[in-house]
């Protein structure tokens, strides 16, 4: 299955919507997305993971790394929207700081209807 990473960047906030499988082929692709909002000076990242249909340990640890350091400089990364897969998965995984929040609306949106990269993973 194809993976699609859509990302825009407003600093402080930046947006990433994920779909497809989250795994060992694509956690690097993952982290170079996640690198491009901190050198863009993004403090914020909300997360769309509404479409994600295979999520493995590596990247819930990717993501929980990066909402913890985000949150000791007085930013966040925030889950707005996750698949039946991620919430379970992240539940099973001890990652529940990766579920969207009670309350959490979706205020997802993007700039760009196409992936940052015309390359599929």
């Amino acid at each position: 299955m194809r993976t699609d990473f859509q990302i825009t960047c407003d600093p402080p906030f930046a947006r990433l919507r994920l779909s497809g499988e989250l795994d060992l082929m694509t956690v690097d692709r993952l982290q170079d997305l996640l690198d491009q909002t901190d050198l863009a000076g993004c403090t914020v990242v909300e997360v769309d993971l509404e479409g994600v249909t295979f999520i493995d340990a590596r990247s819930l640890g990717l993501l929980d790394r990066h909402q913890r350091r985000l949150a000791a400089s007085g930013g966040g990364l925030v889950v707005v929207a996750a698949s039946p897969c991620h919430v379970r998965v992240s539940e099973l995984a001890g990652y529940e700081n990766l579920h969207p929040g009670p309350g959490t609306r979706r205020r997802l949106t993007l700039v760009r209807d196409r992936p940052l990269s015309s390359e599929g993973v």
